[in-house]
């Protein structure tokens, strides 16, 4: 039977669902997972429902309007959270390409973390 150790309080999701082995990496990992995707796109509909999912399952997600304090500067937390996170799901719908810090948060994206892309059409 497997040991439950809820005494400790942590951020760092230590059982969560999602497993990776990730190669030694010197950075704390801080979310299992970081959405990437263009706001006034998607952001109330398939991001919505996505997010609220993968919280419902135990997955720490990384979503802006959710996770980044009022009045921090918006660029290195976005990409000081893409760096704590173990994956990145990005969101690619009509207007990603167009916004240019969808493109920089992109280019930011290396291994170990994992990309799975969905398209969303607008609408």
């Amino acid at each position: 039977m497997p040991s439950s150790s809820s005494s400790s309080v942590d951020s760092t999701p230590s059982s969560s669902p999602l497993s990776f082995s990730s190669s030694s990496s010197s950075q704390s990992l801080k979310h299992d997972v970081f959405l990437s995707f263009r706001g006034t796109d998607v952001r109330n509909t398939f991001v919505a429902h996505l997010y609220s999912a993968l919280v419902q399952q135990g997955i720490d997600t990384y979503k802006d309007d959710k996770t980044l304090a009022r009045g921090e500067t918006i660029g290195p937390s976005l990409l000081n959270a893409i760096e704590a996170s173990q994956m990145a799901v990005v969101v690619f719908s009509e207007n990603y390409a167009d916004f240019s810090w969808c493109l920089q948060e992109l280019a930011h994206i290396r291994p170990p973390a994992a990309v799975v892309g969905f398209p969303a059409g607008g609408g």
